[in-house]
């Protein structure tokens, strides 16, 4: 039974609800340019909040896959050229919830970050092991009970805090190690972290921000991130 994918979700990110902050949404507001592989330029906010993902330096878009205007679903970093994206600043306070959908092909990359404050990330620091820091603290690490990042998968993400409690879901399955901090994230950059150190290699597919969290938004969650796979 611990083997059946869900194959279809009732629940489905909705702007204005669970405190949403941000959505970049599979598929949906990418805007591409060139000839392939697409440069990624934009990738459009679907909450409302215009917390849009740009590059405008050609050399550091992201790929997308298909004709321009278009996207398989996929957009694509690569470490030699310093992919990223570049957000307008984002302050997540408070309880908070995390959700994306990722592929990895080399750790020591960084997801969510701040590429202008020192010490603002969430970081692939090994291939067990998800690091954060916030407001330049002691580092949070958050392990894997199994596998790697680099196994080969689709890796669909959410982390959660509640109260101080840092949680990590992997796949469905919430890991046993947590960690805690109540300090604000500041998130200005996918992909990279200050000074534009520790490019992610691999690509992201879906990725939403909550001031929230909540048995029935991770569970959602965890069902909307396995139906688009």
């Amino acid at each position: 039974l611990n083997t059946i994918k869900t194959v279809n979700s009732s629940f489905t990110p909705t702007p204005g609800q669970n405190n949403m902050i941000a959505w970049w949404q599979r598929s949906t507001g990418v805007s591409m340019g060139g000839s392939l592989p697409y440069g990624v330029t934009l990738w459009s906010d679907q909450s409302g909040n215009a917390y849009h993902m740009t590059q405008r330096t050609v050399i550091q878009q992201p790929e997308g896959a298909g004709n321009i205007g278009q996207n398989n679903g996929e957009v694509w970093f690569d470490p030699a050229n310093v992919s990223n994206f570049v957000i307008p600043q984002i302050t997540v306070s408070g309880d908070f919830t995390i959700a994306m959908q990722i592929k990895v092909f080399n750790v020591g990359g960084c997801l969510l970050s701040d590429n202008d404050d020192v010490g603002e990330f969430m970081k692939l620091t090994s291939t067990t092991q998800l690091r954060m820091k916030f407001n330049n603290g002691g580092a949070l690490n958050v392990g894997l009970d199994s596998g790697t990042w680099t196994d080969g998968d689709i890796t669909n993400l959410i982390v959660t805090r509640s109260g101080s409690t840092i949680n990590m879901w992997r796949n469905g399955v919430e890991q046993s190690t947590n960690a805690n901090s109540s300090e604000d994230f500041k998130i200005d950059n996918f992909g990279i972290r200050r000074t534009n150190l520790n490019p992610f290699d691999g690509w992201l597919s879906d990725c939403s921000i909550y001031n929230e969290t909540s048995t029935s938004l991770t569970s959602g969650l965890i069902n909307y991130l396995t139906s688009i796979q």
